[in-house]
Parts: C-alpha cells; structure tokens; sequence
C-alpha cells in the first residue's frame, strides 16, 4: 500500500537488521522516501546479556552495506539507549564511537532508557539499582553502573555526535584526525566540543514535556547559528590539518541539519515529531 501511495510524507521505520534477506531488502526499496533505522541499542557486552540481546557486527555491517547499496532515496539511522543495566559511560561511549564509524549510517539516535512497569527490569530495578526520574516518564535517572552524573555526561557526548553528523565534511575531518592520531573519533569529539572557545547548548535530544521541547528547539537553534564558529574552531583545534576536507562544507550540510535549519527559523515549533 505504502509503495503506491507515493507518498511524500517521511516515514520512519525501525528494523531489528537480522530479520533482513535479500526479499525483504527488494521489497523495502519499492517504498518512497523514508527513513530507516536500526535499533542497536548497545554494543557493551555486558549491558546486551543482561538485555540477552545478541549483537552481531559482522552481519549487521553486511546489511547496512547492502541496503546502503540497494536505495538511493532512504536515509539509515542507529538508535542506541544509555542509561542501560549494566552498562556505564565507557561502554556507552564506545557504542557512540562505533555507531558513528558504520559506513552508511547518516545519524545516531540517543534515547535515554525507560523503566516500564511489568518488564523484567521493573522486577529486578533492585538487583541494578535502577532509579527512575518520575512515575509519569519512567525515564532512567541513575542506575548501580550509570550514576547521574554519567547520565548527564551521556546527553552531551549525544549531542555531540549529532551536532558532527550535521555536515558530512565535518564527519569525515573527525574520522580523518582520528585515524592519523589513532583515537577514538568519539574522544576527539569530545575534546573539542569541550573546550570550544565559545558557548554552545547541548540540549536533551528526546525531551520530556513543552519546556524540554522549547529547550531542545533553542539548542538546535543555537548550534546551526554557530555552525561557521564551529567549522573555524575545528580548523584550529586540528592545526589546519585537515582544512581541505572543509572546504565545501557550505554545501555538505546533511538531511538532518536542514530539517533543523527550517524549524529554527520558525516562531513555533510543532512537538516532539517535528524536531526529530
């Protein structure tokens, strides 16, 4: 129904990657412009068997690589959680770090976890420390492996990520300065981000309620005005090593920013799915 309906509303659909074949790949690419995205979640050892979760990189590297292959007109995503049982800031960060190298993925989505009632972690919140914000949210606040204080640490290193992944040359400079300084890009990120020589929001990503959206659409907003800032800062901060990569940035900008360029010149915003 969707394939000829032509529709050019944007869907998005979100795919466990071992359910993919070829069949279901051939029938995918019949779809209209969409997004797809794979629910990774976490790729710390420990935080998946206490999920008993399996994650397989190598298939999952294969299907990105083939669907990336096969469609033209669709954009890939990876959601990941943080505040997971058993996972912690290191672990959380290496899922960043590893989500923003799969080649083909154009953005991570970060998503803070939700302790639903009923679940098997509600029955074991003791056993993980598990600690929610509220009773409306059920939103993590802290857990025995992910204190407060790492959880804030996780919003921002997620901003991060997403404000690079806003322009491919900037992607690409950070991967290029980590590969020659053999980093991580996740911690080249990081340093640079933090010690910029000026301010920037680094909003929650999946607020809660209308101020949480206002302060999201604010921060979104803040970060495109500063965008020329940025690419400048990050010309210094690598030593003008890389200053060939940027370039064309002016005209590399991603999907994602000009969603987020639009809604900044608004007077209003729509909610939670406009900002997405």
């Amino acid at each position: 129904h969707l394939a000829k309906s032509k529709t050019d509303k944007i869907i998005k659909y979100e795919f466990n990657f071992d359910v993919f074949d070829e069949e279901v790949i051939d029938l995918l690419s019949q779809l209209p412009h969409n997004e797809f995205t794979f629910g990774v979640q976490s790729t710390n050892p420990k935080a998946l068997a206490a999920m008993k979760r399996p994650f397989r990189k190598e298939k999952f590297e294969q299907v990105v690589k083939m669907v990336s292959n096969k469609f033209t007109n669709q954009n890939f995503t990876m959601d990941l959680i943080y505040g997971l049982p058993e996972d912690d800031i290191e672990g959380f960060k290496s899922s960043l770090n590893y989500s923003f190298g799969v080649e083909g993925i154009e953005k991570v989505n970060t998503y803070p976890f939700v302790l639903l009632p009923g679940t098997p972690y509600w029955e074991q919140k003791e056993k993980f420390g598990i600690e929610v914000l509220d009773e409306e949210s059920y939103e993590i606040k802290s857990t025995r492996t992910f204190p407060k204080s790492d959880i804030d640490l996780a919003k921002k290193y997620s901003f991060h990520v997403y404000a690079t992944q806003l322009n491919y040359c900037l992607e690409n400079a950070v991967k290029q300065m980590a590969n020659q300084e053999q980093k991580r890009s996740i911690d080249i990120m990081i340093d640079f981000f933090d010690n910029l020589p000026f301010p920037i929001q680094t909003p929650h990503l999946t607020p809660i309620g209308a101020r949480g959206i206002k302060e999201k659409y604010d921060g979104l907003k803040n970060v495109i005005s500063k965008y020329d800032d940025i690419i400048e800062a990050f010309k210094r901060y690598s030593e003008h090593k890389y200053d060939d990569l940027l370039l064309d940035y002016k005209e590399n900008f991603s999907v994602y920013y000009k969603r987020s360029n639009e809604l900044s010149k608004r007077e209003r915003y729509g909610g939670t799915k406009d900002l997405r």
